[in-house]
This record gives C-alpha cells, sequence and structure tokens, in this order.
C-alpha cells in the first residue's frame, strides 16, 4: 500500500485563514446511488454544527462560518455512516459514500477486576488513514460499561485510558458481528510521558500549548478532552500519565508570536516513561524578510495576502504592504525549511524548481525555502490562471461530484514498488477538484505556463471524460459545457475462501491513468459493490491484504478475495 508520510498525516492541522467558505456535498451509498435524507454534521474547532440534511439527489450545504480542519458525519436512515476529515480551503465539494456499521459493546475494569467509571474508550479502524475520520470516542458508565454505536466492519483498534491506570488495549477483527469487549488495564505502572518546553519566558510558558495525536499502528485515535490542547499545570512541561505504553504518541506545541524547535516531537510505543523537549527559537533576526518581485503583472495597492508554513505546523496568514515587501508574523530557526503560500487566487507565486508535483502526489506543492535571517528573500509572483468548466451527461444533464483533475500533457515511464503496479505512464498533478450540484467545476490560483497544452480528467457517474487544453497567453480559460462518455463501473463482490460474501468489508482501488488514484471504499451489507473507474488497468485489494488483484477488463464482474 502507498502511504504517506506519518508525520505529515498526523500533523495536519490548519490551514491559511481565509473567509468562511461553506461545504457542498454528495451523500453516495456502497454503489454510488444518492442517499437522500441523511444527517450531515460538521463539527469546527470542537463545536457541532447546525446539522444539514442530504436532498433528493443526495446533495447538501453546510454554511460552517469556519475555516482550518473540520469533521464531517454522515449518518443515513438505516444508519450506515460516511465521515471525513475536511481542510476548508477555497470552495470544497465532497462525495461521501456511506458503509455499514456495527455496534461494539463493552466494559472497563482496573488492574483487579472492579468495573471503572469515567474511563475514556477510543476506537479507530485500521488499515488506511482515510479511515481515521470513522473513529469514535465515549467514556464509561458508573459501572464501567460503554458503547460504540458506529463503528465500521473494518479491523478495528480499541484504547482505555485513565490518568490513574496503566492502560488497556484491543482489537475487534473485520467482519458483522462482534463479541461483548472486556478491557482490562495493565497491572504495572502507568507510564509518564512528558513535553518540556526550553527558554521560554514566564508569559510564553503561561501561554504554551501542547495538541497530541495517540496512534493505533500509525492510525490516529480520537483524544479524549482532558488530553486536548494542554496548557502548563506547572514548571516548564506537559506530562501525560497512563496511555497505553505500546502505541505511539506525536505532540505539536505552540507558543503564541514564537518558533519552537524542532516543530513536533514523537515517542514511539514500547519505551516507557520519556521525554521529549521543546526550544524556543531566541534570535533576535529570526524573522523572515522578503518582498514580491512582480512578473507581468500589477501588484494590488492595499497588498496581497500571503501564508506561512513551517513543516507538519499551521499555516499562517499575513499580508505584505503596497510595496510588496513583507515580514513573517513568528520567528524561524535559521536553515529551517518553510513555504509560502498566496491567499489571493488571482495571484500565484512562481517558484523556480519543478513546477508541478511530483507525480504520485494529489495536489501541487507551494514552494519552498530555507530560512537564512541574513537575507532578504525576493519572490516572484504572476497573475494566477483558471480553468472553469461545466460536467454534463451526453444529454446534458449535470453531473455532481465528479473527480476532476488537471495534468501537465508531458508523461513519464515510472516503475512503481509502492503500490506495485509496475511501470506506469504518469504526468504531474496541477491541480484536483470535484464538480458541484450544477456540474460546475473552477480551478483558481494555477501557475500555468503560457502556450503550453496541458490535460483534464473526470470520472463518475459510470461516465468518464479525457481532454487537452491550449493555455492561451493570457486571462481565464472558459471551456463551456462538456460531455462525458458512458462508461460501465466496475461491480463486483467480496468472498471468503468458502464463497461466502463478506459484509462491510473495505476496499482499495488502485489505478495510474495519468495519476495514481488511490480510493479506498467499502462494500454494502450483501458484501457487494461499484465503483467508477477509469480506462486502463486497476488493482483491487481487501483492506488489510497485500494481495493486489489486477483487473484487465473491469466491464465484467468480478469477485475480490483477502
Amino acid at each position: 500500500m502507498w502511504e504517506a508520510p506519518l508525520l505529515l498525516a498526523a500533523f495536519a492541522f490548519g490551514s491559511p485563514q481565509q473567509p468562511p467558505a461553506p461545504l457542498r456535498g454528495r451523500v453516495v451509498d456502497p454503489h454510488g446511488q444518492p442517499v437522500v435524507n441523511a444527517t450531515v454534521q460538521v463539527t469546527a474547532a470542537g463545536k457541532a454544527l447546525r446539522p444539514a440534511r442530504s436532498d433528493g439527489s443526495g446533495c447538501f450545504l453546510v454554511a460552517t462560518g469556519a475555516s482550518g480542519r473540520v469533521q464531517v458525519e454522515v449518518v443515513d436512515q438505516l444508519g450506515d455512516r460516511a465521515a471525513a476529515l475536511v481542510e476548508l480551503d477555497g470552495d470544497p465539494f465532497l462525495e461521501l459514500r456511506t458503509a455499514p456499521v456495527r455496534r461494539l459493546a463493552g466494559s472497563v475494569h482496573d488492574a483487579d477486576g472492579a468495573p471503572l467509571a469515567g474511563a475514556w474508550v477510543a476506537a479507530v479502524p485500521l488499515g488506511h488513514p482515510d479511515l481515521e475520520a470513522f473513529g469514535e470516542l465515549v467514556q464509561t458508565a458508573a459501572d464501567g460499561s460503554f458503547v460504540l454505536a458506529g463503528t465500521t466492519f473494518a479491523r478495528t483498534a480499541v484504547r482505555a485510558w485513565h490518568p490513574d491506570h496503566a492502560g488497556a488495549t484491543a482489537e475487534v477483527a473485520a467482519g458483522a458481528v462482534a463479541a461483548p469487549l472486556r478491557l482490562q488495564m495493565a497491572s504495572d505502572l502507568p507510564i509518564r510521558r512528558t513535553f518540556e518546553l526550553r527558554e521560554a519566558s514566564p508569559a510564553q510558558l503561561a501561554a504554551a500549548r501542547l495538541e497530541l495525536s495517540l496512534l493505533a499502528e500509525g492510525v490516529r485515535l480520537p483524544c479524549p478532552p482532558p488530553l486536548r490542547m494542554l496548557a502548563i499545570a506547572e514548571g516548564s512541561a506537559w506530562s501525560v500519565r497512563g496511555w497505553p505504553r505500546g502505541d505511539a504518541m506525536q505532540a505539536r506545541a505552540t507558543v503564541p508570536g514564537a518558533a519552537l524547535d524542532p516543530a513536533g516531537a514523537e515517542i514511539h510505543g514500547d519505551m516507557g516513561d520519556m521525554t521529549r523537549r521543546f526550544f524556543v527559537v531566541t534570535v533576535a533576526n529570526a524573522p523572515l524578510q522578503g518582498r514580491l518581485v512582480a512578473e507581468n503583472c500589477t501588484l494590488p495597492r492595499e497588498g496581497l495576502r500571503l501564508a506561512l508554513r513551517r513543516q507538519h505546523e499551521s499555516w499562517i496568514a499575513f499580508r505584505t504592504d503596497a510595496d510588496g515587501k513583507f515580514a513573517s508574523p513568528v520567528p524561524l530557526p535559521d536553515h529551517d525549511r518553510f513555504e509560502l503560500r498566496c491567499l489571493d487566487p488571482d495571484f500565484v507565486l512562481a517558484t523556480e524548481t519543478e513546477r508541478h508535483a511530483h507525480p504520485l502526489l494529489p495536489l501541487a506543492p507551494h514552494p519552498s525555502w530555507s530560512h537564512d535571517p541574513d537575507r532578504v528573500l525576493e519572490v516572484k509572483v504572476r497573475k494566477a490562471g483558471a480553468v472553469h468548466a461545466r460536467l454534463c451527461a451526453a444529454d446534458g444533464t449535470p453531473q455532481p461530484g465528479l473527480e476532476v483533475v488537471l495534468l501537465d500533457e508531458a508523461r513519464a515511464d515510472i516503475a512503481l514498488v509502492q503500490p506495485r503496479l509496475g511501470t506506469v505512464k504518469l504526468a504531474a498533478v496541477i491541480a484536483l477538484a470535484r464538480s458541484d450540484a450544477d456540474g460546475q467545476v473552477t480551478f483558481r490560483g494555477l501557475d500555468l505556463s503560457q502556450d503550453t497544452t496541458i490535460g483534464l480528467q473526470a470520472i463518475g457517474g459510470a461516465a468518464w471524460l479525457e481532454t487537452t487544453i491550449d493555455v492561451p497567453a493570457a486571462g481565464p480559460i472558459e471551456l463551456g459545457s462538456l460531455a462525458l462518455v458512458s462508461r460501465p463501473p466496475l461491480v463486483g463482490s467480496v468472498e471468503d475462501a468458502t464463497g461466502r460474501t463478506v459484509p462491510g468489508a473495505w476496499l482499495e482501488i488502485l489505478e495510474a491513468e495519468g495519476r495514481v488514484r488511490s480510493r479506498v471504499i467499502p462494500v454494502d451489507r450483501s458484501g457487494r459493490f461499484t465503483i467508477d473507474v477509469m480506462p486502463g488497468k486497476v488493482w483491487i485489494r481487501v483492506l488489510g491484504s497485500d494481495s493486489l488483484q489486477a483487473i484487465s477488463d473491469p466491464s465484467q464482474p468480478i469477485v475480490v478475495r483477502p
């Protein structure tokens, strides 16, 4: 399986400050059919927003009034769930596919076997980072009992935490039926994990906060409220007691107006009591000094909105002055790498390196530099490109929820070992989006070279499209209505060694037509599934299995076995 770097996935906590964007999307079942009247709940900054419901086409809209990362949870009328973690960056449109869920009940006991009230029980599906959003968190009742009402059928890690006990762990196998769980706290002493803040003033110590990620097999568990955004209780360190010793813990410390080195720290599992340290950067000339250099464009009189991010940290927004000069709001460690991006979609920061992303990554990276406090960084800025189209069926019906990708037209032979797909022809990805409820898709803020050719691919709704686009010397690209070509979806079932279907299993679908697509989908309660794929070869596996099954003729029903 192809996986993103763990630390990057675990610490993608924030996005630049932008005007609040509505969240639009569509709810579909395991066969891609619209789910009507499903409840859509969005949680932003720990606060549940007013829920919405999907309409007759499965579409919904939530006026979030928020930015940054939000949790989206969907429950349909059968009790099946969909979930996603989403960055409200721009105006996103989601497609959420519901999955069958099961009820896990149990109880937590102390080391002597007595019921333990007030313990926190967290559960998360294992096997793929995308399933993290399905995590659940509950607290035990007076008799130590708990119920996890919406757990998927995937293999699931269950963890119990209480600060005065050594923690308990359990794993629930994939499948539809699970016996009641009995979680008993370990008999040894609770481990203590300490994160110390060095070279900080008393005011900085008082304002410092620690954000934790609790990991089971590299997948992040829901964090109990007592462990969220910790303040330093005394001295210069945070202390966390009782987390199961076999699991890893990652932490990110923040101090308003200051930079820390390192940006994040990790304590691996089975290491007992451990201490990790953060250092406040105190170099007087550490803030980044820079200047925008206009390339064939005129800068706005009021300046441009930029955002800066150190590796694994949140974006911090700020403005340039009318002359394009800027200074970072926080200091940066010498030689530390950082990224810059322009928040105004009409302009783009030009990178002097490769223009687009590596073919294996879904989005183009932002320009990055190594910090040198003794120089003024000059950054070229140019007018951004834009592409707009309306995607429809042959009869003109708008097609919502389609995956639409812009690609560099040039393709190269790349040998993929993880995932094991052999040699495939891939192109660099320029941008990725989904069509909205009216079939409209708009790409803004693009760094496009003039007088070149790029490609557009779209897939979904039992149809697909691939076309080329000539980039003009100036102005946005208006493609008008684009009709997709009908294409039968890939259909099949998951069966065990005896030939019985496996309800609620999860599959990973891999494609490499132009770019690598890695999608994780659930099967329904009868063990069947439907998924749209591009023309070309398809690879498929049951989540948790290392066996990749190559599909050379996706037009025929298939049987997938672990």
